[in-house]
This record gives structure tokens, C-alpha cells and sequence, in this order.
């Protein structure tokens, strides 16, 4: 697990609330994509909020893969958003530490800017894979400083 403390972040599973989780993401992310939240959430996936306190600094979604065939069970992470760097270690080092408590192996894609990436390292965390993301856009689809992307797009897998 991550070594950073988690700065008093709490990880709360959004339920209902979990629309909202679509404006925070087309926020953070750069675009809206409720065909993805809706797959997402008919394969199990698990909206969170990362709170600090009463705020919601974060969200994120929690993946159970289930065991796979002669290995452990998998839990993935992503996407995952804050709108600052810091709230973003913060939310990570949680959704770590709360997906390791479901047991299994996590998997994460982290990009390179993220402020995360060093303590995933020194947590234990080892780079499976690097994936290179070509864009003619002249912006940026979002700040790879405060989201991570699902584990199926652009970033560096962790495990």
C-alpha cells in the first residue's frame, strides 16, 4: 500500500448519489461519457466518493474482478478524479488502501505526471505495462496530475 498517509481521506460508496459522479468526471476527465458510467456499473463497478470530512474531494470507481483462474482475486481502480494534485494522491492512497481491505491483488493505471505514481513505486507496486496516448488535440483531454484514467486506456498499469 501506498505510504502517504491518506490525509484523513474516507472512501464512501456514492449509492444513489452516484449520478453525480458523471458531472464530477466530465469535469476532471474533459468529457462526458454516461454510455461508459453505465457500463461500468453493469459490470459491477462500484461509484465511491472521496471525502474529506463532510467534502467530497474525489471520486473513483471500484472494480471486483473476482479470482482469476488459479490467482488471486483482482480488485481495479479507475478512473479516479479530484480536482487538485494533492486531493488526487490523497484519493488514490484511499482507494488503495480500501481495495486492498477487499482482499485480492489492485490494479491501477497511473499516467507518468501523476503525483501517486512515486508512492505506488515505493509502496510495492511494480510497472506491468507502458502505453504511449497520440493526440492532434492542441488541449488536453484532462490534467494527468488529478485523474487516472480506467485501467483499459491510456496510463501505466500498477500492480
Amino acid at each position: 500500500m501506498p505510504a502517504e498517509p491518506t490525509l484523513g481521506v474516507e472512501i464512501t460508496e456514492a449509492g444513489s448519489a452516484g449520478e453525480d459522479i458523471l458531472e464530477w468526471d466530465a469535469e476532471i476527465g474533459g468529457r462526458r461519457r454516461p454510455q461508459e458510467h453505465a457500463y461500468w456499473r453493469s459490470t459491477g463497478g462500484i461509484p465511491v466518493w472521496c471525502r474529506r470530512g463532510s467534502a467530497v474531494i474525489g471520486y473513483g470507481y471500484v472494480h471486483d474482478m473476482g479470482a482469476t483462474r488459479g490467482g488471486p482475486a483482482i480488485v481495479m481502480l479507475g478512473p479516479i478524479g479530484a480536482r487538485t494534485p494533492g486531493d488526487a494522491a490523497a484519493c488514490v492512497d484511499a482507494l488503495v488502501r480500501w481495495a486492498h481491505g477487499r482482499g485480492g491483488v489492485v490494479h491501477i493505471g497511473v499516467p507518468g505526471l501523476h503525483p501517486s505514481l512515486s508512492g505506488l513505486l515505493r509502496a510495492g507496486f511494480r510497472i506491468q505495462s507502458v502505453e504511449t496516448f497520440c493526440s492532434s488535440s492542441p488541449t488536453g483531454f484532462f490534467d494527468p496530475r488529478a485523474y487516472i484514467p480506467s485501467l483499459t486506456l491510456e496510463g501505466t498499469a500498477l500492480l
